[in-house]
């Protein structure tokens, strides 16, 4: 006995003195072996009670190094949340107060209030949107890299993962993850890897590189209008708004003095925080009373969620959910090849058409998916690739490079006429839009105070967040129905989406040798192909001498298509139009401003609104020029009437003449 008892001092002895000889950076972490020992409770034993302890001991031992306390506090709370204790909230919400510089547990700990239905994000949290296979726990062993990790981690929890441009797939997982449910496994990847991840929706994920850059392009914002008690003072009302402002750095939030409401646009996180901090300002409980929650991105490709009893819905534009139904069964696709490529499988599956836009860049990427919905297929290659798409009929879609001019060309935007109720005031209209234009960050917004409306020009997503926002805000009864101002123009942007015109007008002044549908593979210059086409129509072609006497080769590739419907989508194409001169010959011409100004007849024309006082007229007359970009319009009163005169193109007038019967008609 006394022999062992010197044989364990020997050892103890020389244990302490070859970690004290050993280099600070290869000494054991005792922190972080204690808070291992905490998880071992929790996770693989399945002894939250005994974990409490362990975490209890971390926080008293360790309290001075910030990190360890976040960990160890956000474990603590997991694990009264498995055994159902209120404690887990308190807990939560001190993370996201006292520690919001460690990032990795505040996201941990905003996602876990989430699911406790504290937040913002209570309805669109991680967990609530996605929902895998198998929870797991998993584990991923070290120096793995960070796209192998995530595929890893995805494969074997039965969803889609997606990757965002910039990933560097080679970066190493350097610690051990182990044992842990799929949502800390991919929070641990992430903040080992220099990236962060978003639940798509319920079977796909998207992650991305953690720059300032990415986060503003992808991560996504919960929008939530916040209802304070009607007791509260306007000076505490004051303090939180200043509060939420300075202390927490907020932008996108604006208190509503007629509706007692905040409205904040934020990440989930900061949502908590705020949640949390007017709370304390206010003395009200969590869960504070609010509205339903939107989940909203910069990017107009991720989808706008909704949830709605218990179940969340994505939200698709009408040109693209017209295609819903187009495929039965899901897309499954596994390719490492050029993104004309991938796009023109998935439109294979589909039965679809794809055209490309002639600048396009071509890039090399993997893309993985399985049974995934044709739109959701279609968005998260956009997003993976660069790229955008939308539809041109309910057979075909056009594909581009996403860059801020032709998103500002192709996509679609609904003009819409949002009322408030009878009893809304002046200052009621005002603080909406004020709400509209700094929480929500809309643009094309106009009020007309003699009808009490608001006008909106902006993407289907955006108009949706402000019909919802005015119902939270305007509470004064009824509201009159909204009105959808129809678009449809030569143009071929509709409020459906993209709609193509030249081909039926055309049809019955040509003389074509083909009449049956025909597939079309050609490979060649802008001209080279409309000659092509237009020789297998029978027609003779000939060009403007504006037009482009080179070009880039580019693919275009139409299958079962009518003949006069294949040069529609060949002008989409190349950014051009084509006009019959005779019934043997066609002339393709630029499609610039310049050639529109010139070929497009403009049209004088008068309208008298119904509701005809100078101040209702005149707010008409304003909206048309802010909102719709009307240059010339003028109001005159003739006869002892206002009207207002309005000099523009056909498809622009009659877009007018509907918002003019909207915003000009009575009402009681």
């Amino acid at each position: 006995m006394k022999l062992q008892w010197k044989l364990f001092a020997i050892v103890v002895l020389f244990g302490s003195v070859t970690a004290t000889l050993l280099p600070q950076s290869l000494r054991p972490d005792p922190a972080g072996i204690a808070l291992e020992r905490a998880r071992k409770m929790e996770v693989i034993d399945g002894n939250p009670e005994g974990a409490i302890k362990l975490y209890q001991e971390v926080v008293a031992r360790y309290g001075t190094q910030r990190a360890v306390l976040a960990d160890a506090l956000v474990g603590m709370a997991r694990s009264y949340q498995k055994i159902g204790d209120p404690e887990a909230r308190k807990l939560y919400a001190r993370v996201l107060q006292d520690y919001p510089d460690q990032r990795n547990a505040a996201a941990l700990a905003a996602a876990r209030l989430a699911s406790l239905g504290t937040t913002t994000a209570n309805d669109v949290s991680p967990q609530s949107v996605l929902k895998p296979k198998s929870t797991g726990p998993f584990s991923i062993p070290v120096n793995l890299e960070a796209r192998a990790a995530y595929d890893m981690l995805a494969d074997r929890a039965g969803v889609n993962a997606v990757f965002y441009p910039g990933f560097v797939p080679e970066t190493p997982v350097t610690l051990r993850v182990a044992n842990l449910d799929i949502f800390a496994a991919l929070d641990a990847v992430s903040a080992q890897t220099g990236n962060f991840w978003f639940a798509w929706d319920a079977k796909t994920i998207v992650i991305g590189t953690d720059t300032a850059q990415t986060r503003r392009d992808i991560d996504p914002k919960v929008v939530k209008t916040i209802y304070v008690d009607k007791a509260t003072s306007a000076e505490t009302f004051r303090a939180v708004m200043n509060n939420l402002r300075v202390k927490l750095q907020l932008r996108n939030v604006y208190g509503s003095d007629t509706a007692n409401a905040l409205v904040i646009q934020d990440t989930p996180s900061n949502m908590s925080r705020a949640e949390a901090l007017i709370a304390e300002l206010t003395g009200m409980p969590l869960p504070l009373p609010s509205s339903g929650t939107l989940r909203v991105t910069e990017n107009p490709t991720v989808p706008l969620l909704v949830p709605e009893n218990g179940i969340v819905r994505k939200v698709a534009s009408p040109g693209k959910a017209s295609l819903e139904n187009t495929l039965k069964g899901g897309v499954s696709v596994d390719a490492n090849e050029p993104a004309r490529a991938v796009y023109e499988r998935i439109a294979l599956q589909a039965g679809l058409n794809v055209i490309f836009d002639s600048p396009m860049r071509d890039t090399l990427s993997r893309f993985r998916l399985q049974n995934a919905e044709l739109i959701d297929a279609l968005d998260l290659l956009a997003l993976q690739t660069a790229t955008m798409w939308q539809p041109l009929n309910d057979s075909t879609i056009w594909v581009g490079q996403a860059t801020p001019q032709n998103r500002r060309d192709f996509e679609a935007v609904s003009v819409k006429v949002l009322y408030l109720s009878s009893k809304a005031t002046t200052a009621d209209l005002n603080a909406i839009l004020n709400v509209l234009r700094t929480a929500i960050q809309l643009r094309g917004i106009f009020q007309n105070e003699k009808s009490k409306a608001i006008l909106i020009r902006d993407t289907p997503n955006n108009i949706y967040v402000a019909e919802k926002v005015i119902a939270d805000l305007d509470k004064g009864g009824d509201r009159p129905v909204p009105v959808a101002i129809k678009t449809t123009t030569s143009s071929l942007q509709s409020e459906g989406g993209w709609r193509l015109g030249s081909a039926a007008a055309a049809r019955s002044s040509l003389e074509l040798t083909l009449k049956n549908r025909t597939t079309i593979r050609l490979n060649e210059t802008p001209r080279a192909s409309f000659e092509a086409v237009g020789k297998l129509a029978g027609l003779r072609v000939v060009f403007d001498s504006r037009f482009p006497a080179t070009g880039p080769q580019t693919p275009f590739n139409v299958y079962g298509i009518d003949v006069l419907d294949a040069l529609d989508l060949l002008s989409f194409q190349t950014h051009s139009f084509w006009q019959v001169v005779d019934p043997k010959t066609i002339r393709v011409i630029p499609d610039t401003q310049a050639t529109r100004k010139e070929l497009i007849p403009v049209i004088v024309k008068s309208f008298v609104p119904a509701d005809n006082g100078a101040e209702s007229v005149n707010g008409i007359a304003n909206c048309l020029r802010t909102v719709l970009a009307m240059r010339d319009v003028s109001v005159v009163r003739i006869d002892e009437k206002y009207q207002i005169t309005i000099t523009d193109n056909a498809d622009n007038l009659a877009v007018a003449e509907q918002v003019i019967a909207a915003l000009g008609g009575h009402r009681d």
